[in-house]
């Protein structure tokens, strides 16, 4: 079933980078383009959907929002996945009946179990690093979650990471220049343990 997932997720992204038509487009000066912000919530929003289904029963949330500090009152930087017990504080646009624009939620910081960073597209020079810096300031279990990278960078991307502060550095896959696909589904087996640990920390608090 991980193997499905996984497929099912990747096939999603794979035909899109490999669509003629879409690289036309990207590679025209006149035509518009879909916005790095609209890539990675696309991309977020499918593991968001992923992982509420791993974590189903456990009592554990699964949010696109903000950290709000529980004695400070203030908020984090946006967080693309925030797992949480479900300690929220406020809520946009989530009340729009069955088809709300957004479910954007302020989950208190003592309800954070991790924080997910999720990039459409990953190299070892573009990684924030002072993303880790301000997000510590309301949890240490930070991941980073990229939809692909380069070719034999996969490696130094997670070595950049670890220094950076990442719990956790995956990739779905890497892809070259001519539309050749490396899967990396090792990484896709360790996401889905490190997700399922989170439930033995919920139980256990």
């Amino acid at each position: 079933m991980i193997e499905v997932d996984y497929d099912k997720l990747t096939s999603e992204f794979i035909g899109w980078r490999r669509n003629e038509h879409a690289i036309k487009l990207k590679n025209n000066p006149d035509a518009g383009r879909i916005l790095h912000f609209v890539k990675g919530l696309h991309f977020s929003a499918l593991l968001i959907y992923q992982i509420r289904i791993w974590l189903s029963g456990s009592g554990l949330k699964v949010d696109w929002g903000h950290i709000f500090h529980s004695t400070q009152g203030y908020c984090s930087r946006e967080c693309d996945i925030i797992i949480h017990t479900g300690g929220i504080n406020g809520r946009w646009n989530g009340q729009g009946g069955d088809h709300p624009i957004m479910d954007f939620k302020f989950v208190f910081s003592d309800h954070v179990k991790a924080v997910i960073s999720c990039k459409a597209f990953v190299k070892p020079s573009n990684i924030d690093k002072t993303y880790c810096e301000s997000i510590k300031k309301y949890t240490d279990n930070i991941w980073l979650f990229a939809e692909y990278c380069g070719p034999e960078s996969h490696d130094a991307i997670r070595q950049e990471a670890q220094i950076s502060q990442y719990q956790h550095f995956w990739c779905l896959y890497s892809m070259n220049q001519k539309g050749d696909i490396n899967k990396y589904m090792i990484d896709w087996y360790d996401f889905h343990d490190a997700v399922m640990d989170l439930k033995g920390l919920f139980v256990n608090r």
